[in-house]
């Protein structure tokens, strides 16, 4: 962190001038206010985008997505076979796998944004709602990958690649929601609420978090059989995180042509 803050200053005025500085405030005489204009209709809709970005596409994402320290932590634990090369004796902590996002973003960050500028020179970058969209697809095809590996632990325990599947897929779902988001709010919302739809955004993460816990619960409950959601035990718990990703991602593909308009040209 020390040598990336040292980068960003020692560059910055080359790379990003300009970009980061709080705006120029035009010089008033001491005591005297200028009342400010009421909303728009174009900020008013710039703000309705980022309401049901924030509060549809990204809670029903991180739901699933942060399955990964709870329900998935124990499928590690407990339905996973950890050896080694299939050594008995040299098994490995199941926390190990929660490396495997972070280890993954760092190896397709750079694809992923040379995709976009590419896709971008040949006019085919998709809009944000779309990305939201793609972000949420490849998050439910993650999770099929478990539905698998949970009808292997009912034989006995799940193969690794199951578990190392789902978390570099849904990192790719990750990698085309979580950095256009953050950039969304901060180009859609009026100058002067850019802090208060900021602290918005992060709201939705705590109740992402929130929603994530209790749908973790549900999965005890599908496992002692005091539930079911369309296949018995664990198989159904990761077949609704399966569908529920890909219906909302279906959901926000559906209304992006009025998300769009609603955006008035931002990109």
């Amino acid at each position: 962190m020390i040598l990336g803050i040292t980068a960003y200053q020692a560059f910055r005025s080359r790379y990003l001038e300009g970009i980061g500085l709080p705006p120029k405030a035009q010089a008033k005489p001491v005591g005297e206010t200028t009342p400010r204009p009421p909303l728009s209709r174009i900020e008013w809709q710039r703000i309705g985008v980022i309401l049901v970005l924030a509060f549809i596409a990204n809670i029903a994402f991180w739901a699933a997505f942060e399955q990964a320290g709870s329900s998935m932590n124990v499928f590690a634990a407990q339905n996973t076979d950890r050896t080694l090369w299939g050594l008995l004796d040299s098994p490995f902590p199941a926390t190990w796998y929660q490396s495997v996002n972070p280890a993954a973003i760092i190896l397709f960050a750079p694809v992923f944004a040379w995709l976009w500028v590419f896709l971008n020179h040949r006019g085919l970058n998709p809009s944000t709602p779309t990305k939201f969209a793609l972000g949420l697809w490849l998050l439910g095809l993650a999770f099929l990958s478990m539905v698998f590996g949970a009808m292997d632990a009912q034989d006995g325990l799940a193969a690794p690649h199951w578990l190392l599947i789902t978390f570099v897929v849904y990192t790719w779902g990750e990698l085309c929601l979580s950095p256009v988001g953050l950039s969304m709010v901060t180009k859609l919302a009026p100058v002067h609420l850019q802090s208060v739809m900021m602290g918005l955004w992060f709201f939705s993460f705590s109740l992402s978090n929130l929603l994530a816990g209790l749908v973790a619960r549900y999965s005890v409950q599908l496992e002692r059989g005091e539930a079911t959601f369309l296949i018995e035990g664990l198989p159904g718990f990761y077949l609704l995180l399966v569908i529920a990703p890909i219906a909302t991602g279906f959901l926000i593909w559906g209304m992006s042509p009025m998300l769009r308009r609603w955006m008035h040209g931002v990109q």
